[in-house]
């Protein structure tokens, strides 16, 4: 893809002291990667709309003995935005031409929400690059349908932002649509804080069968248990 396709944000970056940033030229754009620690490598992918800065508070615990690599997708956060978009296999893509960027050939992986489709789809494609994967709010990509159909009503915030005119007006100009659906199916207020203060314990959750809490390719809106 022509170099004269890539659009970077411009937009300060959060601050983090742990973080090391780097840009690596990936498949026609530059991918963002923040980095924490050092030992065994494994790569966060961060859901949508987020970016790595999502990952912070986990890179502070899980740094010590570990190299954490937390790339922005390309479209997400400080990575270039190709004008003619992308999808699941060329991001997948993506990711495999970051690791040889990197010279890692084997990593730990974990993803979260969309990342965490992306994980099952690397995961699929190339099995030896991967030593273990992690999904966090994201069922397996083979949910029984009749759990997936009673659940479909928890996606209609996707039909704002999956069109390609009315998504990008709503991505662009109505941000506030994307910070509050995302603390709805995360059940963590806009403000970022929990309901649950530190010092009270969250009340139990009641016992839900494998796969009940998605819908499809996507959460569904309910945390897993």
């Amino acid at each position: 893809m022509a170099p004269h396709t890539v659009i970077e944000s411009d937009r300060p970056m959060p601050k983090d002291e742990q973080a090391e940033h780097r840009w690596l030229e990936v498949r026609g754009t530059r991918l963002h990667v923040a980095g924490y620690g050092t030992g065994e490598p494994i790569l966060l992918l961060h859901g949508f709309p987020q970016h790595w800065f999502g990952w912070h508070r986990v890179a502070a615990l899980a740094a010590d003995g570990h190299r954490l690599v937390c790339p922005d997708l390309r479209g997400f956060g400080w990575s270039g935005q190709t004008r003619r978009g992308c999808d699941m296999d060329g991001l997948a893509e993506d990711v495999l031409a970051l690791l040889d960027a990197l010279g890692l050939e084997r990593v730990g992986l974990v993803g979260h929400d969309w990342g965490a489709h992306l994980g099952f789809r690397l995961c699929l494609r190339a099995p030896d690059r991967f030593s273990g994967y992690l999904a966090l709010n994201m069922c397996h990509p083979w949910p029984r349908h009749r759990a997936v159909v009673p659940n479909l009503w928890r996606m209609w915030f996707t039909a704002f932002v999956e069109y390609p005119v009315t998504g990008r007006a709503v991505l662009r100009h109505w941000t506030g649509f994307t910070g509050s659906s995302c603390a709805t199916r995360s059940r963590i207020p806009p403000s970022g804080r929990r309901r649950n203060s530190p010092s009270t314990p969250p009340p139990p959750r009641s016992p839900r069968t494998p796969g009940s809490h998605c819908s499809g390719s996507t959460c569904c809106g309910t945390s897993p248990p």
